[in-house]
């Protein structure tokens, strides 16, 4: 019995079915160059593309832990660098804040000999109740003046005092919680002029 010629692909121009037992067990083809050949779409066939096997199986489940694998390491990464993000943003706008405070504050006189104290008595005033407080709530003493103190001379800033010139440089260190990350502001101070 033959049927109408059904296209199939490439190579080959034309089929014809070939009927046995009232099932189709394979096609003949017909190329270009006018060879016949079989091709099997009989019952065997047809039962191998019927289902998976336990190895496509085994395959898929692999592929799908690894890539559910990536996909929670890329998720925990951007989660870790979003907390970096904001705490760095967070310790910097307090270290802003205290350095508008700092500048409104006293300014403390040094003594030769004495270049500690000086440290001391800003990291005083930092940490005192009118002294901002973090975004996130850090402790206050989570904020602190970094020694030394420099102090202006003609050469520029030194860790000797000089009382004569009146200008004090210092640098603000925010600790965020556990001592992770820190941030840090130079801010200059001058003496109020008399």
């Amino acid at each position: 019995m033959s049927l109408a010629p059904t296209p199939l692909l490439f190579p080959y121009a034309q089929a014809e079915e070939v009927v046995m037992s009232r099932s189709v067990t394979s096609q003949r083809a017909r190329s270009a160059d006018g060879h016949h050949r079989n091709i099997d779409v009989g019952p065997r066939a047809r039962a191998r593309d019927a289902g998976v096997s336990l190895t496509e199986i085994l395959v898929a489940v692999v592929l799908l832990g690894m890539t559910g694998t990536a996909v929670l390491s890329a998720l925990t990464s951007a989660i870790t660098g979003s907390v970096v993000s904001r705490n760095h943003a967070a310790g910097l706008v307090w270290l802003q804040s205290s350095s508008d405070y700092v500048s409104t504050t006293p300014y403390i006189a040094c003594t030769p000999g004495s270049e500690a104290s000086v440290a001391a008595g800003y990291r005083a005033q930092l940490q005192s109740a009118a002294a901002p407080r973090s975004t996130l709530s850090w402790p206050q003493t989570n904020l602190t003046v970094v020694e030394p103190v420099l102090f202006w001379s003609s050469g520029g800033f030194g860790t000797a005092c000089n009382t004569g010139a009146g200008i004090q440089q210092m640098t603000l260190r925010a600790t965020g919680p556990a001592g992770i990350q820190s941030v840090t502001l130079v801010v200059v101070k001058s003496k109020p002029s008399s």
